[in-house]
């Protein structure tokens, strides 16, 4: 991989979300001042709690929001060892929403998204942030299907359909007439993503969860998990003595170690959710080599933005070539977001986020970008950064609920970069199995730890 850049397209190392715009780059570090601040005001450090979250991002932070919704008078403490943000899946992420997946459990948790962000405003109100705009953009999806693909897009169409997606499809003549800035040429079908599909500002959207989560009375600690300690009094299974975890270890980054009690434990520490349950298999003995089998782990994945004088402006979904190559605008100035959809082999080696591959882009995803949009041919590379997913080795899917013995052990990861989309939708699922012990809203059972152990994978089919 090489840290490269080529002299007539990128001009120096910018890394930072809207940095297109001055105004849009000083937001970026004003939020992340406000995280900073935020998290640093919590001098005490509870010594029990009733939930313990690890992992204060936009799942974590979701959690929590729900538990205190629904259950003001429950303790939960969520620990965040990142306090700005500066390695978060979300704060880097292009903030994308959308219904069209294969799987009626991801159309289920995107349309329930799409409903909370239509009520962000009021939802999401509170004394810290009284106007709430996230700048949800409905410019929709578009997918891009070959005459190989066709078939199962069409599949996928359907199904979408039957779970009242509001989607369409485009033949060849139809999506140049809608699209007069696409060229066709290899496509086959299309599918439009027509309502509650498009993109809001990622960073906003997380800072306005965290803040109402901690206006409900959530507290959020400064930390890192280190250790987990057990309790062997438990009897479970078959009156077999297996150990129990009841005690995190947290390290305060400033030279404190406190233990916190707790009587359930959710793991949302995104890219990082497998060393959380391998430190969790550390203290459990009978049971260990089951809780340390999470498939989670980071993916890096790089995202390039460009300015293009005569790309196109207005009707410009997010659109996903057949290649996996994607892009959307930014703005109303030409400037245009673009990524690629990794093979395996094709995944980055080096999760430095700081070693940018800028001869990637110019290999892989510039000729695909000038292809598909001939008003792209002049395109000149202005910024580019990388982000981590938590990536689902078996089956790019989230991984949620109650782990089979250790009943107070709760997985919500790996949901492989559709995590921001679905976030509010597995935070009310987590938080219903804690105060219903069932799902109530959304029934995510197919996407339980067992089918880790069963090795199942449960996987999305054609579906980035």
């Amino acid at each position: 991989m090489k840290d490269t850049k080529s002299s007539d397209t990128f001009s120096g190392k910018i890394r930072v979300p809207g940095a297109d715009d001055p105004k849009n780059a000083l937001e970026v570090f004003k939020i992340q001042y406000e995280n900073f601040k935020s998290l640093k005001k919590i001098n005490r450090v509870p010594k029990q709690t009733e939930v313990l979250v690890i992992g204060g991002g936009i799942i974590g932070s979701f959690i929590a929001y729900w538990i205190k919704q629904q259950s003001p008078s429950l303790n939960v403490t969520v620990i965040e060892k990142d306090s700005n943000y500066s390695k978060s899946s979300t704060f880097w992420s292009l903030g994308g929403f959308r219904q069209q997946f294969s799987l009626p459990e991801n159309i289920k948790m995107s349309l329930f998204g799409a409903e909370f962000m239509q009520n962000s405003h009021e939802l999401l109100k509170c004394e810290k942030n009284y106007k709430v705009d996230l700048q949800f953009n409905h410019d929709g999806y578009l997918f891009l299907a070959s005459t190989k693909t066709a078939d199962q897009l069409y599949h996928n169409h359907r199904i979408q359909l039957a779970h009242k997606a509001r989607v369409q499809l485009l033949n060849k003549e139809e999506l140049k007439q809608k699209f007069k800035w696409i060229n066709p040429e290899g496509i086959e079908l299309a599918s439009f993503g027509y309502q509650n599909e498009g993109w809001v500002d990622a960073r906003k959207f997380l800072l306005a969860v965290r803040n109402k989560a901690n206006f409900l009375g959530a507290e959020y600690v400064n930390g890192e998990v280190i250790s987990f300690e057990n309790d062997a009094n438990d009897q479970l299974l078959l009156d077999q003595s297996v150990k129990t975890i009841k005690t995190a270890l947290v390290d305060t980054l400033d030279g404190k170690l406190v233990p916190i009690k707790f009587q359930t434990v959710v793991n949302a520490a995104g890219p990082w959710a497998g060393e959380i349950s391998k430190l969790a298999s550390e203290s459990l003995g009978s049971v260990k080599s089951q809780m340390s089998d999470l498939p989670v782990e980071p993916r890096k994945r790089y995202i390039f933005m460009f300015y293009a004088e005569n790309g196109p402006i207005l009707n410009v979904p997010l659109t996903i070539d057949q290649s996996g190559v994607f892009f959307r605008r930014q703005g109303l100035s030409n400037y245009y977001f673009c990524g690629l959809n990794q093979s395996p082999d094709k995944e980055p080696k080096d999760l430095d986020l700081e070693k940018i591959d800028f001869e990637y882009f110019e290999k892989e995803i510039k000729p695909v970008l000038i292809h598909r949009v001939p008003a792209f041919k002049d395109l000149k590379l202005i910024n580019a950064w990388a982000g981590y997913y938590d990536y689902n080795t078996l089956d790019q899917n989230l991984i949620i609920g109650k782990h089979p013995i250790q009943r107070n052990f709760i997985f919500a990861n790996g949901s492989s970069g559709h995590g921001l989309q679905h976030s509010a939708a597995i935070g009310r699922a987590v938080s219903e199995l804690i105060i219903h012990d069932s799902y109530q809203t959304i029934d995510l059972k197919r996407f339980g730890f067992e089918r880790v152990l069963r090795n199942q994978p449960l996987k999305e089919i054609d579906v980035v």
